[in-house]
């Protein structure tokens, strides 16, 4: 197969694994290494996993379910169990292009743009990784830990600079980050979904 065509496969393949809700960077890392092991050969392509599995591992969060379906369960031992990582969804679109839609697109838009609507799709999801966090539980060799009130403590103060650069950026653009921070944690606990 010419490079060309492994690459139009790729692409192929990169979209079904972003329909099946596969992360995006981890559908383009196995795209990407699956598509290297077939024109430069297995050995290669292996090496080059081998070399960078533990960083990687190590630099990234994965969910837990990704991390069977790519074999890095067998590089890794201790697993937090914490929620500190969630997949987040969006469909966006511009201003502009919700401006040019006719009023029954607009009502359908708005209709589906709701807090209920991304509960009902995002929650398979959810579903899916809390199963995954059992199978890590059960799975021989693996130790899944709970961190103390003063390790959450720890991580809370670690994303402080996130939320900072957050609130300037909302700052910057008019609005007001207190008042929209207060209404997303007021959310968060009327829903039992903070942490």
């Amino acid at each position: 197969m010419s490079p060309d065509a492994v690459a139009v496969l790729g692409f192929v393949a990169l979209f079904a694994l972003m329909l099946l809700r596969v992360p995006v960077g981890m559908a383009m890392g196995l795209v990407g290494v699956v598509g290297y092991a077939y024109l430069t050969g297995g050995s290669p392509a292996l090496k080059l996993v081998g070399q960078t599995s533990m960083r990687t591992v190590t630099s990234y969060q994965f969910g837990v379910i990704p991390m069977f379906l790519f074999g890095l369960d067998k590089v890794t031992k201790y697993h937090m169990d914490v929620p500190l990582y969630s997949t987040v969804f969006t469909h966006s679109m511009s201003k502009a292009k919700y401006d040019a839609m006719s009023a029954a697109q607009k009502k359908v838009v708005d209709d589906h743009c709701t807090t209920e609507w991304a509960v009902k799709v995002s929650s398979p999801w959810n579903k899916f990784e809390a199963a995954g966090r059992d199978k890590m539980k059960a799975a021989a060799g693996h130790e899944v830990y709970t961190l103390t009130p003063d390790q959450v403590k720890a991580w809370k103060t670690a994303t402080a600079p996130l939320q900072k650069q957050w609130a300037d950026a909302v700052t910057k653009g008019g609005g007001n980050p207190d008042a929209l921070y207060k209404e997303f944690q007021d959310s968060l606990a009327k829903n039992g979904a903070g942490f």
